[in-house]
């Protein structure tokens, strides 16, 4: 189970990604899902809650607000 969260922000999806992954943690945008030359970035966040660590959301969140 997944569900999606848009964010505002002039950073690029990649840009992102690889800033909370720096920090240990895993996301996903839905740009990453989009197939051939036409991927653009969404703002948009792909959050499986199904695996979601609940000990390290918080954290993870507040990683992710700091950035954006």
């Amino acid at each position: 189970m997944h569900f999606l969260l848009k964010v505002r922000t002039k950073a690029s999806d990649l840009e992102m990604v690889n800033h909370v992954r720096s920090h240990g943690i895993r996301i996903s945008c839905l740009s990453e899902y989009q197939h051939g030359d036409t991927r653009t970035d969404s703002g948009t966040i792909v959050i499986n809650y199904s695996g979601l660590d609940y000990d390290r959301a918080a954290e993870a969140v507040k990683t992710l607000l700091s950035y954006i």
